[in-house]
């Protein structure tokens, strides 16, 4: 089970370092959309917001997977995988949703 979760929290965190090098330094545009996969108005402005949220979560999910691995923490304990999960999702969708405020 623990390997399972290792792969899972590897996975998305390089997940999310690639997107953000793709967003902030290829200047990759057609990456920056809301949750639904929509594209954001004027993404040029929200590029460096979103490259830092993906590089964030990125480097605070594999830190923490470390750090949980490396203290020999209980399974139960892994709540902070889940937790930092949710930041991402809630950083995310506050930018996506300004963005539409700022349109209207």
């Amino acid at each position: 089970m623990v390997f399972v979760l290792l792969i899972i929290s590897f996975g998305y965190s390089t997940f999310w370092l690639y997107r953000s090098y793709q967003i902030g330094i290829k200047h990759q545009l057609n990456l920056v959309k809301d949750w639904g996969g929509k594209p954001l108005q004027n993404p040029e402005k929200y590029r460096v917001a979103l490259a830092s949220i993906y590089l964030l979560s990125g480097l605070a999910l594999i830190t923490a997977t470390f750090a949980l691995v490396i203290t020999k923490v209980p399974l139960k304990s892994w709540w902070v995988l889940v937790a930092l999960g949710q930041c991402y999702v809630i950083a995310h969708n506050f930018i996506a949703w300004r963005a539409k405020k700022n349109v209207s």
